[in-house]
């Protein structure tokens, strides 16, 4: 299973297409959805608002559920945030990718 976990870029800009994902834009969501499921690739933002990040919904997942993903897509453009997920991927030898927006998309997109 593919989860895709990001308040605000597109699933196809990294080449994901309707039907072969889930997609959550809070983190709380994702965790009652993941509690128990199989995620073979997490794509996971780090900011993602005021309640909860994504390196807590990783952690979250791995530590309190025991659900670990087989594969973690990092697609955050925070780099502290960046750093912390890559770290957690590390220590629980999950296979780690970082992967930030196409360059065109990046352009044309304001930031707010």
């Amino acid at each position: 299973m593919i989860i895709f976990l990001d308040d605000f870029k597109n699933p196809e800009w990294y080449d994901l297409k309707p039907g072969e994902f889930f997609q959550f834009t809070e983190g709380e969501r994702a965790l009652v959805f993941c509690k128990e499921a199989t995620i073979d690739v997490l794509y996971l933002d780090h900011d993602l608002g005021e309640t909860m990040n994504g390196y807590w919904v990783l952690a979250h997942l791995i530590e309190e559920f025991k659900n670990i993903p087989k594969a973690v897509v990092c697609i955050s453009l925070n780099p502290s945030g960046i750093q912390r997920i890559k770290a957690l991927c590390e220590k629980h030898d999950i296979q780690y990718e970082y992967r930030s927006p196409p360059a065109d998309i990046m352009l044309d997109t304001v930031w707010i």
